[in-house]
């Protein structure tokens, strides 16, 4: 009876299948791409800029010149509102600053926007608003004062002396006031005209021609 070596092995070559490919380990997935990029597509044209937009300065005049703000300035110059504009025109109305704003990207569009500011500040315009507003605040005085003259008639045969020297002092007080009030009319047509004077279409043209080296 034969027994068999545990340490026996078969010859090299034998009970080997020698026709198995040798395994070689998969590439990781989700590798990142290490050929370079073929850069921009140029197939697609460039997007063009929006046209440009009147500047901040522009726009905030243009907020502040309104009809109805040029009225106030007339009508009640010495309100809190008339006051406010004022306060916050007056460095944004200046010749440096319209220069400015003539040259660069935005210098059309800007031009466009003063020149309907300066139709606004038209001087005929103005002198017309003003002699209006002088000649209502001239009648309102003149048909209060009429109707007080008439309430201390009635009340003459009754009136101490004293209602008569308030009356007087009264009436006194209202004539400053309207003429305080017809002043700041003034001072504003004034300021409004000097400022509206740059904003010719003409002159916003020299301007620009001026700042480019061009002849004026």
């Amino acid at each position: 009876m034969s027994t068999i070596n545990p340490h026996y092995a078969p010859p090299a070559g034998t009970g080997q299948n020698t026709n198995v490919s040798p395994r070689h380990p998969s590439p990781p997935a989700n590798l990142p791409n290490s050929t370079p990029s073929s850069g921009p597509d140029w197939s697609t044209p460039p997007t063009q800029p929006a046209p440009g937009k009147a500047d901040k300065t522009v726009n905030e005049l243009n907020a502040l010149l309104t009809p109805e703000n040029i009225e106030e300035l007339m009508n009640n110059p010495d309100s809190d509102k008339s006051r406010t504009i004022l306060a916050q025109l007056r460095p944004l109305m200046t010749q440096a600053n319209i220069s400015r704003c003539l040259h660069g990207p935005n210098a059309e569009a800007n031009a466009k926007v003063l020149e309907r500011i300066g139709e606004r500040l038209d001087k005929n315009k103005l002198e017309a608003s003003q002699n209006s507003c002088l000649k209502g605040l001239g009648d309102n005085y003149l048909h209060q004062a009429k109707y007080r003259n008439l309430e201390m008639l009635f009340k003459a045969f009754d009136a101490e002396l004293g209602d008569f020297a308030n009356f007087l002092s009264s009436s006194n007080e209202n004539l400053k006031k309207l003429k305080t009030r017809m002043f700041g009319t003034r001072a504003n047509t004034k300021e409004l005209n000097d400022f509206g004077g740059h904003l010719s279409k003409g002159k916003i043209e020299k301007m620009r021609r001026e700042r480019s080296g061009g002849q004026s």
